[in-house]
């Protein structure tokens, strides 16, 4: 009989091996944890949890409680993984590797190895018993259909799929990606052959125009950063071969878009999305150019501020121009002044490459502002009332 000596918490506690454990038992290790007592602790999660699909990002100290300065599980558990793959790929030639009998107690204790694979197949199960994927988020389930208290967090994974489909474009403005890490910093893996397989079983992971618009929208944000507008002439070609003329033309369907939602803003259907209309403000876009002008000479003439060239005052949004002015205003800076204008006319990469910001930057900064001081007034014609 044999003795192993590990540590919970800072309490040193000791575990009896068989003669049969004690022979075939290979440490690995991982900090100053041997691999038993990182085994111990995936043990106790799976003994409470009945499951060992461990976050990633979980530390812990019991091996149930989550506590940031505890031992990394979650990471531990993704490495036995590792370790399991590329042994199978390339036998016990790799320099880690777990011994059958490591395996065996991993069995134990529910390991799964390809969990993608392993909650794909929970979701199959219940599309072939219900016909559709129309999950609750709460839904747990341990044979993939009927719900189970304990059972593994179906629902919360297709959440995280779907979340992670509609972000990854979004993220990478239009650029894909295969990864995405959710809001509790959970990675979420998903390649086009998952995209295929959840197609396969009737998952609704997103509208594709979408992605067509984070790749338009890509390409004028790029034109704006290098030029100051979104007003793209005709004869201009992007590097990959996509015309001035497209650009506008999906322009000018943005703007029509806007304008059709503006004439019925009580309607449910959102013809473009807060969002959108923020990350098109984000990079300058005018949605009224009559209006535009108009308001641009106001703040001119408020500020004093002298620009003989009517391609500016025309091109140029109105919100680019106050949220620099009033940048300018709280940094001591005139506006009417040859920096304060010259500041006016800078693109987004010679303020990112200068200041380290860009116009959305101070488009945020300008809306919190704003939202500050109707706050203040809010709050001083309440107490007005009282």
């Amino acid at each position: 009989m044999g003795i192993i000596n590990y540590y919970d918490d800072g309490e040193k506690k000791e575990i009896y091996l068989n003669d049969y454990e004690e022979e075939n038992f290979e440490p690995l290790y991982i900090g100053k944890f041997h691999w038993i007592d990182w085994y111990l602790l995936a043990e106790n999660y799976f003994e409470h949890y009945g499951n060992l699909l461990v976050p990633t990002n979980f530390s812990t100290f019991d091996g149930f409680t989550y506590n940031e300065k505890g031992h990394r599980l979650g990471y531990w558990i993704e490495k036995q993984r590792k370790i399991y793959k590329r042994q199978c790929l390339f036998g016990n030639t790799t320099k880690d590797k777990l011994s059958d009998y490591q395996l065996e107690l991993l069995d134990k204790i529910g390991m799964i190895y390809d969990k993608w694979k392993f909650m794909y197949d929970l979701a199959s199960k219940f599309y072939e018993h219900n016909k559709n994927l129309n999950i609750a988020l709460d839904f747990k389930t341990k044979d993939g259909f009927t719900y189970d208290e304990n059972g593994y967090r179906l629902g919360k994974w297709l959440d995280n799929q779907k979340e992670a489909y509609s972000n990854i474009f979004k993220a990478n403005e239009g650029v894909y990606s295969n990864i995405f890490k959710t809001k509790d910093d959970t990675a979420v893996v998903i390649s086009i052959e998952h995209l295929k397989k959840l197609k396969l079983i009737g998952f609704n992971y997103g509208n594709e125009d979408d992605i067509i618009w984070f790749n338009s929208f890509k390409k004028l944000k790029a034109y704006y950063e290098q030029n100051g507008t979104t007003d793209v002439p005709y004869d201009f070609i992007t590097e990959d071969g996509i015309t001035g003329k497209h650009l506008r033309v999906w322009i000018e369907e943005q703007i029509e878009l806007y304008e059709k939602q503006n004439e019925n803003p009580d309607s449910k259907v959102k013809l473009l999305s807060d969002e959108k209309i923020s990350m098109l403000e984000g990079i300058g876009m005018i949605f009224n150019f009559f209006d535009n002008e108009r308001e641009n000479q106001l703040l001119l003439q408020k500020y004093n501020i002298v620009i003989q060239d009517s391609l500016f005052v025309l091109t140029k949004s109105n919100l680019e121009l106050r949220a620099k002015i009033d940048y300018l205003l709280d940094n001591s800076i005139s506006p009417s002044s040859p920096s304060g204008i010259s500041f006016l006319y800078m693109t987004d990469l010679e303020m990112k490459k200068t200041f380290g910001f860009n116009l959305s930057f101070l488009i945020e900064r300008l809306n919190k502002k704003k939202k500050s001081e109707s706050n203040l007034i809010e709050t001083i014609e309440s107490r007005k009332k009282k």
